[in-house]
């Protein structure tokens, strides 16, 4: 019982880092208004509540759109070969192709995300006994910064604490949170098991 709580906070953890790994633009972006620390704190709050629809605003355009042509370009492989059902099944609430066709960037995602955590309703529910406190953060040339935070739970009498790392991009006046390398690379396997185009 140990090893699956164990294992589930694990997992827990790299769903709230959903969070990496895209390419810095060039330029010199604006000054963002507020900590990166109190993005990641408002993002980790509504993950912890529950609060998906809110938890998206907090990512960055450019995440977003990037997820929703990635995820799109394996639906419609899934879709040639007559198994769309198969990839619909992530998506909160979308009963065919065209429904996710007709989101914006935002709405695509959080019918994803609601969508995961449905699947996974062990680890949505890890996070509501779970302490997410914001460490600090450290920046990676001008417009990319990484915050690290720790996620505590007790299991019986064994406090588990881990420490994870949520990365942000400048979007004008603010922060906003990028996709972590794990959301990558599902999509990159569901493209491969689907024969998505590159």
């Amino acid at each position: 019982m140990k090893k699956t709580c164990s294992c589930l906070f694990l997992l827990a953890l790299a769903v709230a880092g959903v969070i990496s790994i895209t390419a810095v633009g060039d330029g010199a972006p604006a000054t963002p208004r507020g900590t990166p620390e109190d993005i990641a704190s408002r993002a980790l709050a509504a993950l912890k509540e529950n609060r998906i629809a809110d938890f998206t605003k907090e990512m960055h355009p450019e995440a977003l759109q990037s997820l929703k042509k990635r995820l799109l370009e394996v639906v419609d492989a899934a879709e040639e070969k007559g198994r769309a059902a198969e990839t619909l099944k992530i998506f909160k609430g979308v009963s065919e192709p065209g429904q996710l066709r007709a989101m914006d960037d935002t709405e695509f995602f959080t019918a994803f995300f609601e969508g995961m955590l449905a699947l996974q309703p062990r680890v949505r529910d890890a996070f509501k006994d779970m302490a997410l406190d914001v460490v600090g953060h450290v920046r990676e040339g001008d417009d990319v910064v990484h915050v690290v935070y720790r996620g505590t739970t007790s299991v019986g009498n064994v406090k588990i604490s881990k420490m994870s790392v949520m990365s942000l991009k400048a979007d004008g006046e603010s922060w906003r949170m990028l996709l972590t390398g794990d959301i990558e690379g599902m999509a990159a396997m569901m493209k491969l098991q689907f024969g998505a185009r590159e």
